[in-house]
């Protein structure tokens, strides 16, 4: 009975080690996968890898095309845009229809090009599409941190720094502004 015990033992001291050296081989591993443009300072969190906040943003369509977009940033700034319409996109081959981010003055600022959008039925199917280069609120770059417009008598469009929320998400159709929602944060 004393040697199974100690047989025993040695077993479970053996796994123990196993255990610990697995897990000790997936901590050293942890590398910053995000690009170096959003690297943290020397003073940040050694093990904190987060670059950006994490956020969540909406495009509620109601005018002439009816649908929902959500753009959702991870960690590293990369924008993830899905969506679908259910209707208001008729005939897309005659149309041609486009995406883009605006500001309030309309000048676009990020072209989309199609999504990878399949349309059917007057509306779209599921869609969903990655973005590296476009991020919410990461940077001063980021689609809701975009100035908004202050009207006065001498320019329509003065770029000044308001309140969030100066951005939109436009439909185009042929080149020509067909529909748009604003983008805000969820």
């Amino acid at each position: 009975m004393k040697k199974f015990t100690s047989l025993t033992f040695l077993v479970v001291v053996l796994l123990f080690f196993i255990t610990v050296s697995s897990a000790d081989d997936k901590l050293d591993k942890r590398t910053n996968v995000c690009p170096q443009q959003y690297k943290r300072d020397v003073l940040g969190k050694r093990w904190d890898v987060k670059k950006c906040p994490c956020a969540l943003a909406s495009a509620p369509f109601d005018g002439k095309a009816t649908g929902l977009v959500v753009l959702a940033q991870d960690e590293c700034g990369t924008t993830t845009f899905t969506g679908f319409f259910s209707k208001g996109l008729d005939d897309p081959q005659q149309n041609n229809f486009t995406f883009a981010i605006a500001d309030d003055c309309d000048n676009i600022v990020h072209n989309l090009g199609t999504l990878d959008a399949t349309f059917t039925n007057g509306g779209t199917k599921p869609f969903t599409q990655k973005f590296n280069n476009i991020n919410l609120n990461c940077d001063k770059n980021g689609i809701l941190l975009l100035p908004t417009a202050k009207l006065s008598k001498r320019n329509y469009c003065q770029k000044k720094y308001y309140k969030r929320d100066g951005s939109r998400f436009n439909i185009y159709s042929n080149g020509n502004f067909y529909s748009g929602a604003p983008v805000s944060l969820i």
